[in-house]
């Protein structure tokens, strides 16, 4: 009876040796998690981190290593949270890769982040714009507007968007306020042409693209515009006959 009591104990004494073991190792697990987490912490808290990540992320896009720059972002973007920047460069890494879900998801915390950026805010709509989500890019220029009554290139793409909804009134005010603006930017005259090709005035649509082909043939950046007209008005010609 003796010899089975002293097995017990040692059955006893073994079992609480492991709970204790374990006990310590549990203990020493979460003072290692602890650890890393604050020491991850303090890193992203550093400004130079955050800079680091950013910077990298801002390189990689340059070099169109964008899988590496979204990475680089994501890591800056949780150093700053409240800062547009990172998720301005990540909605336009997505947009390189076409992923415009992905864009708009990280232009709207941009947005929110940063409400007075219109820059932010453009990449925004163009974002939606070849989503083909029209009236939601139409609501982000009008929001636009508001900040800057004097962004030709806003108003331009209102026309094409108002264009492209089938309101070439609407397309053609809004064009025309563009050329206003800036009388020296030339899609946007391509663009007023395809209106009145739409609405069946070839007429002013055959002048449009003259002018257009006139004014961007002096210009090495706007020969492609040129060009593009110089397509349409032969198109329009053969039309005629």
């Amino acid at each position: 009876m003796e010899q089975d009591s002293n097995q017990e104990l040692g059955i006893k004494s073994s079992r609480s040796s492991w709970k204790y073991i374990v006990g310590a190792v549990i203990v020493l697990g979460v003072v290692i998690i602890g650890g890393i987490y604050v020491k991850n912490y303090l890193e992203r808290s550093d400004p130079k981190y955050y800079q680091k990540h950013y910077s990298l992320g801002v390189n990689y896009y340059n070099k169109a290593l964008f899988d590496l720059a979204i990475a680089e972002l994501n890591l800056a973007a949780k150093a700053r949270p409240n800062s547009p920047d990172p998720y301005y460069g990540l909605g336009l890494n997505y947009m390189k890769l076409k992923k415009y879900d992905d864009a708009v998801k990280n232009f709207e915390k941009a947005v929110k982040n940063g409400p007075e950026r219109l820059d932010i805010k453009y990449s925004f709509a163009v974002a939606f714009q070849r989503m083909g989500r029209l009236e939601k890019a139409l609501e982000v220029y009008h929001e636009m507007v508001k900040q800057a009554p004097d962004s030709y290139q806003v108003f331009s793409n209102i026309g094409v968007i108002q264009m492209q909804l089938g309101d070439s009134e609407k397309a053609i005010i809004a064009l025309k306020h563009a050329i206003e603006l800036k009388p020296d930017y030339y899609p946007t005259y391509f663009n007023l042409a395809k209106v009145y090709e739409i609405q069946g005035n070839t007429e002013l649509a055959s002048k449009q693209f003259m002018l257009v082909i006139e004014k961007a043939s002096k210009k090495k950046e706007t020969a492609d515009v040129a060009q593009a007209a110089k397509i349409r008005l032969a198109s329009l010609k053969t039309k005629k006959k």
